[in-house]
């Protein structure tokens, strides 16, 4: 996994792992979110992307996570070895993303460039401004995108790794070397049950004022209690 790329739905995990296979191997990481999103979350010009990607993608070693198949997808391809698509259940990448939502906001932590989540974001219905609605929305879309890239000739040159599971991405840290092989996850982890229930609330969200604020506040509530806690 000498230069690896690892997708995935937002709140799959991506960053997690790319960081902690990037300390086990000694590969530079990079986070295209962290490139993309400059201060007060101002997208960085296509140009201008595609050339700070490109740059990096030239060093000899390299794990970089986040999608952006449509802008730098190609210069990640052209030199990657390995794609991991991190294919979590949804109820799984649900009860995360939320958690991770409901933390951040609390704390006030930066994610990139000075940037930090909006408190307003999280009842938004805009699934341009919530990750929560982006994560539901898109989960099914990356499945059929990144099961349909197996036979397109862009991806054949490729380890195609498909990761379904927090115990498979486990052993495949594990299988790098270093401490232990289990990832220790920095925002939370993640409880069945309340993943679970969390995929049935959504499910029935239909996109209209309270209804769906009340179903947000819920989720938030069950990450709590129901299990997505701080390690």
């Amino acid at each position: 996994m000498r230069r690896s790329w690892v997708v995935g739905t937002s709140g799959s995990g991506k960053s997690t792992l790319a960081r902690a296979s990037s300390e086990r191997t000694g590969a530079s990481w990079v986070q295209l979110d962290a490139v993309f999103h400059q201060a007060g979350w101002t997208p960085l010009p296509r140009p201008e992307f595609r050339a700070a990607i490109e740059e990096r993608v030239a060093a000899d070693s390299w794990m970089i996570d986040g999608n952006y198949t449509g802008s730098v997808g190609d210069l990640a391809l052209a030199r990657a070895e390995t794609l991991v698509w991190l294919d979590l259940p949804r109820h799984v990448v649900m009860c995360q993303i939320v958690w991770w939502t409901v933390r951040r906001i609390l704390t006030r932590e930066e994610l990139w460039n000075g940037n930090r989540e909006r408190p307003r974001n999280f009842f938004s219905l805009d699934k341009e401004q919530s990750v929560i609605v982006w994560a539901w929305v898109t989960h099914g879309q990356n499945r059929r995108h990144f099961l349909a890239a197996q036979d397109q000739p862009a991806y054949q040159g490729l380890r195609f790794v498909r990761l379904r599971s927090r115990r498979q991405v486990d052993e495949l840290v594990g299988s790098l070397g270093g401490r232990g092989c289990r990832i220790r996850q920095q925002d939370g982890r993640h409880s069945p049950r309340a993943g679970i229930l969390l995929t049935m609330l959504l499910r029935n969200v239909s996109i209209a004022g309270c209804a769906h604020v009340v179903r947000l506040a819920a989720l938030s509530g069950l990450c709590w209690f129901a299990g997505c806690t701080l390690t």
